[in-house]
């Protein structure tokens, strides 16, 4: 039962210590969600740029659609529409 006891306060005690350099090495964890926020901001005109060029795609996309599907290119009017 000592020897149980002695190992666990061991594992405890390097767990501790490799805490301790990987916090001095890497920062907590505040500090680490702070430079991912600063990296994400600057490159957030990318984001942006991305995001309105996808929109213009969608625009173009579903207007081109409703042209072909009103026009009856990919559907044929009904005949009752068509006229005398």
């Amino acid at each position: 039962m000592l020897c149980a006891v002695h190992q666990a306060a061991y594992l405890l005690r390097r767990q501790i210590e490799r805490q301790a350099r990987d916090f001095l090495a890497r920062g907590g964890f505040t500090e680490r969600l702070h430079a991912t926020r600063v990296q994400a901001r600057a490159a957030g005109g990318r984001a942006v740029a991305l995001y309105g060029v996808g929109q213009s795609f969608n625009l173009a996309l579903t207007l081109l659609v409703a042209w072909l599907a009103l026009s009856g290119v990919l559907l044929p009017a009904p005949p009752a529409l068509t006229g005398p």
